[in-house]
């Protein structure tokens, strides 16, 4: 028996659109709409709906813009939606996103696990405000450096406020000795490592500067466990990042994040700042 429509699979989609879809999804249920109702008003077939919510798109400005309307949508939320929008791209292995980082942000805050690996900077989720902030210095000038770094705080807590999610992050060990700030900021960052490091559901791991590694060829990227089903892979780079969604490429890079991890060690040495 063929399969019809409405049976087509995760092959048919790409991560990008999977997330435009669950989050268009999630806004209709939220209003108290039936796909059954909008197809017999006329306003959006029930097939149109099933295949913008599963992920197959093809998705345009102007069915969001219709769907966020139509649910109530708030601004920012049709907003990160059109910016997935523009940015989608039908049964690509590597998905840009541009240089936006709302969509790492969400995917984040689902993950059951995160896997971040060959960083030389210490990771975002273990900044403090201070390390944070000396990071900012190095960048053009923000419009608000202040909001940037609370919102970066509320993204820690969000995230350590769960009790679903494991935490892996394998740095340089540059990320230790390349100080950030002053002395004094440096210090209480590597303290504040070594309290987050004493989590359950956390691993901090450096990988010597002395130790040949498989990063060495691959680069730094994170790994992002959703469930049982999704595992994405973010790399970003100066011009943007990309989402990899691909299985098979997915797989590739589990085995060398595993590889990397063996490679580190748990040590955070004293006197390191």
């Amino acid at each position: 028996m063929p399969r019809s429509t409405f049976e087509r699979g995760k092959s048919n989609t790409t991560f990008v659109g999977r997330r435009i879809g669950a989050q268009l999804k999630r806004l209709r249920e939220e209003a108290g709409v039936d796909m059954p109702d909008l197809d017999r008003s006329g306003f959006m077939s029930r097939q149109t709906l099933w295949r913008l919510e599963s992920g197959q798109g093809p998705y345009s400005e102007v069915k969001v813009r219709a769907l966020c309307g139509r649910y109530g949508a708030e601004p920012d939320q049709m907003y990160k939606l059109l910016e997935m929008t523009e940015r989608w791209r039908e049964n690509s292995f590597h998905e840009p996103y541009g240089t936006r980082f709302g969509l790492y942000l969400e995917t984040e805050q689902e993950a059951r696990e995160i896997v971040a690996v060959h960083e030389t900077v210490i990771n975002g989720l273990l900044q403090t405000r201070d390390y944070h902030r000396g990071l900012c210095e190095l960048i053009p000038p923000l419009t608000n450096a202040d909001r940037e770094i609370e919102l970066r705080a509320q993204r820690q807590s969000l995230f350590f406020e769960r009790d679903d999610a494991s935490l892996t992050v394998v740095m340089d060990e540059s990320a230790l000795t390349q100080r950030v700030g002053s002395s004094s900021v440096m210090a209480e960052q590597i303290r504040h490592l070594r309290r987050i490091a004493s989590l359950p559901n956390v691993d901090i791991r450096f990988i010597p500067s002395n130790k040949a590694h498989q990063a060495m060829i691959y680069g730094a990227f994170t790994l992002m466990k959703i469930d049982d089903t999704e595992t994405v892979i973010y790399m970003e780079s100066f011009n943007g990042s990309n989402w990899v969604s691909d299985a098979r490429i997915v797989e590739r890079y589990k085995r060398v994040a595993d590889s990397i991890i063996a490679a580190g060690t748990t040590d955070i040495r004293e006197g390191t700042a």
